[in-house]
């Protein structure tokens, strides 16, 4: 665990740290400015923190408390563009960092705050501004975050240059390959994904296999191996565990082995959002440095969905509901069905490999322990439906719980 730390130590600790990795866009790992340089007038951290929230609720609450009711997997894509929005607006004015996609400068006397303020604000606008409720609700969160910044010169400018830096952002993902007419219509056979009972939902957003992703190249640049031929020893063995450990009710799953489960099961993209504000305010992050981690660990998380889903739709994998139920019919005498078997997680509406969890959670982790100058995470997140709180200051920890779950 970290020891309690004074604020400068804190900071110090999650400066920048230049290690190019597919999990990190080089540009959000190099650094123009000295560490130690002094914030530039009207810049206080929390905005982006407190964007970040408004981001969070007004992206995957349900549209019925607000929110545009998006689910993790799509939501996490739009919560990246606003990271990458508010990232550009504080980069581009402190010069700490080097710009995401962009070459257009800020004014050095503008305020880095209502710049960051300005671009998540337009962001968000432009995607969901539409319902009056959620329009009168970000109008309003943006005049709360002015209103601590003096009337002025740099306030003005900083408004100005958020909007081109969100205006940026938004010009870069246009025609990208949301929403699109992508359907799974691979013919039924063993091993192959199909709606599961009661409701049979359709794959959910199968768009998101040929999503132009933020920082990789392509979807399909790491695509994962295959998943275990159904004939193999490997196969039957993760056959019998999920059976066994993963039943709804299991004789052998120990109380533990159940509240990682549900656990992870719950946490999501919002609550991680969560232990990241939680994070940031902790080690008293400066704006760019909080800007910064805000925006590689979202924009991580996002290129990690995309990856994840072009696996998804390329392997078409069968869930263990399905594999177990109709285990009879699969062709290996070493399985057998179960037709009653129900799981202890519900089963979701998309292929089952590769898991889309362990994607997250290693983009996760691995963006922030390299932020880190000391290698730790030292996230703490909270399950609101189990109301489990843990944390993790160990990427491996973290992972290992993960791939448990």
């Amino acid at each position: 665990m970290l020891q309690p730390l004074t604020a400068s130590h804190h900071a110090h600790r999650w400066l920048r740290l230049a290690i190019p990795t597919f999990m990190l866009g080089a540009t959000l790992l190099t650094a123009t400015g000295a560490s130690g340089a002094q914030p530039v007038a009207g810049s206080d951290p929390a905005v982006i923190t407190t964007w970040n929230g408004i981001a969070a609720n007004t992206i995957f609450d349900p549209v019925a408390s607000g929110g545009a009711g998006k689910a993790n997997a799509e939501g996490i894509v739009w919560v990246s563009f606003v990271q990458a929005a508010m990232y550009n607006a504080v980069a581009g004015i402190t010069g700490d960092y080097v710009l995401y996609k962009w070459e257009t400068p800020g004014p050095k006397t503008a305020s880095p705050e209502a710049a960051a303020a300005a671009a998540a604000h337009r962001v968000l606008m432009t995607y969901f501004g539409g319902t009056a409720s959620v329009a009168a609700t970000l109008d309003a969160a943006l005049a709360t975050s002015l209103a601590k910044i003096p009337d002025g010169v740099a306030k003005d400018q900083g408004v100005a240059y958020g909007k081109l830096a969100a205006d940026r952002i938004i010009e870069t993902r246009a025609n990208d390959g949301r929403n699109a007419p992508i359907v799974f219509n691979v013919p039924l056979a063993p091993g192959v994904w199909r709606p599961a009972p009661p409701a049979f939902p359709p794959f959910f957003d199968p768009w998101l296999s040929q999503l132009k992703p933020l920082m990789l190249d392509s979807p399909s640049q790491f695509r994962s191996p295959p998943p275990p031929a159904i004939s193999s020893d490997l196969y039957v063995q993760e056959f019998n565990e999920v059976r066994d450990y993963g039943a709804k009710v299991s004789t052998i799953r120990t109380a533990a082995q159940t509240d990682t489960a549900l656990y992870y099961f719950d946490i999501a993209f919002k609550p991680i959002q969560a232990g990241l504000r939680d994070l940031v305010t902790r080690h008293g992050l400066k704006i760019s440095d909080s800007a910064r981690l805000f925006a590689a660990v979202d924009m991580s998380l996002a290129d990690s969905v995309i990856a994840v889903w072009d696996g998804k739709y390329y392997y078409g994998w069968w869930r263990p509901l399905t594999a177990i139920r109709e285990a009879d019919t699969d062709g290996n005498a070493l399985t057998t069905g179960v037709p009653t078997w129900e799981p202890l997680i519900p089963t979701p509406p998309y292929p089952d490999w590769p898991s889309g969890l362990s994607g997250a959670i290693g983009a996760l982790t691995t963006a922030l322990s390299r932020l880190n100058t000391d290698g730790h995470v030292d996230i703490t997140v909270t399950s609101p439906g189990s109301s489990i709180t843990r944390h993790y200051d160990d990427a491996a920890a973290m992972q290992k719980d993960v791939i448990d779950a």
